[in-house]
């Protein structure tokens, strides 16, 4: 009878984990300024190359958003614009493509895939940065 109990409470374990995995977070303030969402760095020809990571964001006056990404013991901030939204969708997701306003070298600017649910209030302001087609300042 334990081993019963063993393979349940291993069972328990492994759908916990699965779901674990399956929930992306997400969270918009009341005031529409800051956000929660999931972000993938995105490589050569937009072929993701690092995880799917949480990151918090704050739209800034200027169009631009910072996010804050928890690395390990300590944060990084970094700005980022909104280049378009992605035609290629995931179930239940929209995915907008944002480049870094600054690359670590001159010339180079990181492309990432951000996340949000497609039931978020966030889309609309993000579809609107999209469209006004912000370029990389100089």
């Amino acid at each position: 009878m334990d081993f019963v109990w063993v393979i349940l409470a291993a069972a328990a374990c492994a759908g916990l984990l699965y779901l674990s995995y399956r929930i992306e977070p997400h969270f918009v303030s009341k005031d529409g300024e800051r956000f929660m969402a999931t972000m993938q760095t995105l490589g050569q020809h937009d072929v993701p190359d690092s995880r799917i990571r949480e990151v918090r964001g704050r739209f800034l006056d200027d169009g631009l958003i910072r996010f804050d990404q928890k690395q390990s013991v300590r944060r990084t901030s970094t700005n980022w614009r909104v280049v378009e939204r992605s035609p290629l969708q995931a179930k239940g997701k929209v995915i907008f493509t944002v480049a870094q306003e600054s690359g670590p070298v001159s010339g180079t600017a990181r492309r990432a895939a951000l996340r949000l649910p497609a039931s978020s209030t966030l889309i609309a302001r993000l579809d609107e940065l999209a469209a006004t087609g912000s370029e990389p300042r100089s």
